[in-house]
């Protein structure tokens, strides 16, 4: 079950933060909603902010991706436990078809999932266009946006 796959990858996660000696201080906890089958869009992206949410989510929960930046080391495989969804963005056709499996998701398995608009991050701390993906699922969905706001 992906509750069992959530608990490996996020215990990883877990392990690989205390050996590096990288502490993750966890507030807002309470604004999620209380019922799984959510989707969560961050603002921006930092480097290890996917790191921090898996960190910090005690409940599964679940990213989409650009595929072509899913193929790192250890990153494929806990992105295939986490049933992740890869997002090809060069082809319309496939990033539609990857949203109706996030909402489809969503609603029938009641699973959560984070999307980082941006897409990526940026080491140059340039701006970086926004990705139109909160966008996509809002269209897609008929169930109503839960907006709450958020701080780091």
């Amino acid at each position: 079950p992906l509750e069992e796959k959530y608990a490996l990858v996020r215990g990883m996660v877990i392990k690989i933060a205390k050996r590096s000696f990288i502490s993750v201080d966890v507030f807002g906890r309470e604004n999620l909603p209380e019922k799984d089958g959510y989707i969560v869009c961050p603002n921006h992206q930092g480097k290890y902010d996917g790191h921090a949410i898996l960190y910090s989510s005690e409940r599964p929960i679940s990213f989409v991706v650009d595929e072509k930046r899913s193929h790192g080391l250890l990153v494929s495989d806990f992105l295939d436990l986490m049933e992740a969804e890869r997002l090809v963005k060069t082809n319309p056709k496939k990033c539609i078809e990857s949203f109706n499996r996030v909402k489809a998701n969503v609603s029938e398995r009641g699973m959560n999932y984070c999307i980082f608009p941006e897409g990526k991050h940026c080491k140059n701390k340039k701006l970086v266009c926004y990705g139109a993906g909160e966008h996509f699922l809002t269209v897609l969905r008929k169930y109503k946006k839960h907006e709450k706001q958020f701080s780091n």
